[in-house]
């Protein structure tokens, strides 16, 4: 599948796919070092200098439980944002494998969470909004610690350059479900509905 992004990224294979978009693991040519790419499935709905305002911010991002965020990259309509390969799974490989991690661990995990989210909230002038906090976006390094993944805020910009929040079903907080909520209708967590 080896394909050259931009010269300098090769994307070498599809290491996972969600709502957003196709995760790629690649290599940075020059760095020889392995990166993710993602490859955005939406219509870019905004322009590139907006967008690359945004990747410029995500880029100034340092920060243990936080992956790097190097480039985004627009080739053949396909809008990939690249950063840091996190080795290890994501926690929602462990909750299907029904393994149930000691209290300390999770203790841990939910303090290193919280450290991430308080280095984003307080990023100026106003702060990030991940928008998308599960599982599945929860790295457990090989060491033990966990990695906050999977941003695409730049991405979530409106044409007017409102931010649409992201939601997950089963794991978004009521106001993310819009009206089908408010009015009632409540929406099956589990996105089956």
């Amino acid at each position: 599948m080896s394909q050259v992004i931009a010269g300098i990224y090769e994307l070498q294979r599809e290491i996972g796919s969600g709502g957003g978009g196709i995760v790629y693991l690649g290599r940075h040519l020059r760095l020889d070092k392995p990166i993710v790419l993602k490859a955005d499935k939406r219509a870019l709905q905004t322009r590139e200098e907006a967008l690359r305002r945004e990747v410029d911010m995500l880029k100034s991002l340092s920060h243990m439980y936080i992956p790097q965020v190097y480039d985004f990259v627009c080739e053949n309509h396909t809008v990939y944002t690249v950063m840091d390969y996190i080795e290890g799974e994501s926690l929602d490989k462990l909750l299907e494998r029904r393994e149930v991690p000691a209290q300390p661990e999770v203790i841990r995990w939910a303090c290193q969470l919280l450290e991430a989210l308080c280095y984003l909230h307080s990023r100026p002038p106003h702060g990030i909004l991940h928008g998308d906090i599960k599982p599945a976006n929860i790295m457990l390094r090989p060491g033990g610690d966990i990695c906050l993944i999977d941003y695409n805020i730049a991405l979530a910009l409106g044409a007017n350059g409102a931010v649409k929040a992201g939601r997950s079903r089963g794991y978004a907080s009521p106001e993310h479900y819009g009206v089908e909520f408010a009015d009632g209708h409540p929406i099956d967590p589990t996105g089956v509905s």
